[in-house]
């Protein structure tokens, strides 16, 4: 559903999808990078850790900005929690991957670091699908906001408040002459 939004709310719903992103890359490329290089297999694992603590810091601001004025706003901060919890989701498949792939190799006669460094490959390949799949769709909400839309779903479970509407009169004329059609 598209909205006729003021600029400043636009570039302001745009801000979770770039923090997001700003944690994809950083933590999971450069920071994979650096550890990589200079780590041991073991503190790959610190990866989805760091990023979690900062899915939580931004899960924060989230709930305050659901509090704020601006529905658009809050509803681009609550489609962010969304992705982050699909981050999260291959999080979890990507560790139960590696354990099991820990657990199974390690009952076989190839012994030593290997077991580990095939652990970690296991567990790595939904990680990145995870992150290359958010990452797209955090790319194209980053657009969609810049452009007054938000999906019809999101609307459904997160309605524009009374005081919203009543503070952007266009966008209630918009809706009802939309669902008349």
């Amino acid at each position: 559903m598209q909205y006729q939004i003021s600029p400043s709310s636009s570039r302001s719903a745009t801000y979770p999808h770039s923090w997001f992103i700003l944690n994809l890359i950083i933590v999971h490329l450069f920071a994979f990078l650096i550890i990589l290089e200079i780590g041991t297999a073991m503190t790959i694992l610190l990866i989805p850790l760091v990023s979690m603590v900062i899915l939580a810091a931004l899960w924060r601001v989230a709930q305050q900005k659901k509090q704020s004025d601006d529905w658009f706003i809050a509803a681009h901060w609550l489609l962010m929690t969304k992705r982050s919890k699909m981050l999260l989701i291959f999080y979890a498949v990507g560790f139960t991957l590696g354990v099991f792939s820990y657990l199974m190799v390690g009952l076989s006669p190839l012994k030593g670091d290997n077991i580990t460094t095939i652990a970690l490959r296991m567990g790595a390949v939904p990680v990145f699908l995870g992150v290359l799949t958010t990452f797209v769709l955090s790319g194209g909400s980053i657009f969609d906001a810049q452009r007054g839309m938000i999906g019809d779903k999101l609307v459904e479970s997160f309605p524009p408040s009374d005081a919203w509407l009543a503070a952007n009169p266009e966008v209630a004329a918009e809706d009802t002459a939309s669902t008349q059609s």
